[in-house]
């Protein structure tokens, strides 16, 4: 679909020289390096919720939507440049696909905001685009990745997070298929999966939010990720910017095989007797 059409495109003697697209790209690109390298305020998260992020650990979303100060992970300079990667490989294949021919809508500077209530509480988001085949609509999102995730993506095989954000917006659409584009950024080779609306996401997105709304400094809800039998913590604490708040001092930082890990404090022999005598 997309994927054939660009390749097509690219291998053909005939590219195009159209001064609309042209200009969207300088301007899109000037906005994503404007907003990763020269914002200097960070994102306030309180009192919202964003479909985007839906997919990630309940806990995690609801220390953002009451406001604590992040206290783990932080957007360092290897963060923002890949960040920065993620927005122009966005901009490149959604209008690489314009000039191949395809019909994209609501991408770019034109991108369509779009929201889902539950109870009295709105949930927001922005998809990528829209793809108009065959007098059907199709949801667009553009993914790109490394080497060590792409045989997981060519299978077929999509990360639980961002098939929550998928459906989310297939949910508030009422679309009933998405299809994603991925790129692998080592070697540019693309390929793409068509996902179809699983209609009982809209019960888990639901009760997600309402275990978020619910929730409060005395009761916060439970956490989506634990440690392994061996103590170490699942690799989305260790890159979640509430890591600090939420396990506190019980965890230390330790380097396995040159990367850092988040592992358990081993129980102190007075700890041990206190728990036993109580």
């Amino acid at each position: 679909m997309i994927v054939d059409k660009i390749n097509q495109y690219l291998s053909s003697e005939k590219l195009a020289l159209n001064d609309a697209i042209l200009a969207k790209v300088e301007k899109q690109a000037g906005i994503a390096f404007k907003r990763q390298f020269m914002d200097s305020e960070s994102y306030d998260g309180k009192g919202k919720i964003r479909l985007s992020s839906i997919g990630q650990c309940t806990r995690k979303l609801a220390y953002g939507y009451h406001g604590i100060p992040p206290n783990g992970k932080t957007i360092d300079s290897r963060g923002k440049m890949v960040f920065f990667q993620g927005d122009l490989v966005e901009l490149a294949i959604i209008n690489l696909a314009k000039l191949a021919g395809c019909s994209i809508i609501g991408a770019g500077s034109d991108q369509t905001s779009v929201s889902y209530q539950v109870d009295d509480f709105e949930l927001t988001g922005h998809p990528d685009g829209f793809l108009i085949y065959f007098g059907e609509t199709y949801l667009v999102e553009i993914k790109s990745m490394a080497s060590k995730s792409w045989p997981y993506f060519e299978s077929g095989q999509i990360q639980p997070e961002y098939m929550a954000q998928i459906q989310s917006y297939m949910l508030c659409t009422g679309l009933g298929r998405t299809i994603i584009v991925g790129l692998n950024k080592d070697i540019g080779v693309m390929h793409e999966i068509i996902v179809l609306r699983d209609k009982a996401f809209k019960d888990e997105i639901e009760q997600k939010t309402r275990k978020i709304l619910l929730s409060n400094p005395e009761l916060w809800p439970d956490r989506d990720y634990g440690p392994d039998k061996k103590g170490y913590l699942d690799w989305h604490c260790s890159y979640c910017s509430h890591w600090g708040t939420c396990w506190g001092d019980s965890v230390e930082k330790v380097v396995v095989n040159g990367a850092y890990k988040l592992k358990l404090k081993p129980i102190k022999k007075e700890e041990e007797k206190e728990d036993h005598e109580a």
